[in-house]
């Protein structure tokens, strides 16, 4: 049964025409029909830079499945100023997103998108996930070695960098 949201996007998609067509019951589309013509390596970027996430709800997606419409993981490129209201196609504007909350998301602005699925920001790269679990590790451990030495000295400045450092790497970056 194709659900609600899936049956308003095919309903909003023009007709088929030559450059698209049904095969085995599934809506195919040739690979540059959603993308504007962007190369798969300019593609890579844009889904990279959430780690592979929607910036909108953070559902995962599926590089592999870029603009095919009812698989898990479906996604298209997805304007955070949309190009109607002067949005444009710089790849600092440009964000991986399921084709519904794309679709649904239309002219309205990326913060009052974001703020349908309770989100502020788009999530992290992998890249900035590292990065913050780095800062995370050296500031936990810097306290923890600082505690530690006061209460026991130098053994205590050990062991409580450890501990620091440990408690720091647990924290998600997300948060």
């Amino acid at each position: 049964m194709i659900c609600s949201s899936l049956k308003r996007l095919l309903r909003t998609t023009p007709p088929l025409g030559p450059e698209r067509a049904i095969v085995n019951g599934e809506v195919t589309f040739p690979l540059d029909y959603f993308s504007g013509g962007r190369s798969d390596d300019e593609l890579s970027l844009i889904f990279d830079r959430t780690d592979g996430h929607c910036h909108l709800c953070r559902r995962k997606l599926c590089f592999a499945n870029y603009s095919r419409l009812g698989r898990r993981g479906a996604w298209e490129v997805e304007h955070s100023n949309p190009r109607r209201n002067g949005g444009s196609d710089r790849l600092c504007n440009l964000y991986a997103a399921p084709v519904v909350c794309n679709r649904e998301k239309g002219t309205v602005s990326t913060r009052t998108a974001r703020a349908w699925n309770g989100r502020t920001k788009a999530p992290l790269s992998k890249q900035r996930k590292e990065e913050v679990r780095n800062d995370n590790r050296l500031g936990w451990g810097s306290v923890g070695a600082l505690t530690g030495g006061v209460i026991f000295g130098p053994p205590g400045f050990v062991l409580g960098g450890i501990l620091g450092a440990i408690v720091g790497d647990g924290i998600e970056p997300e948060l």
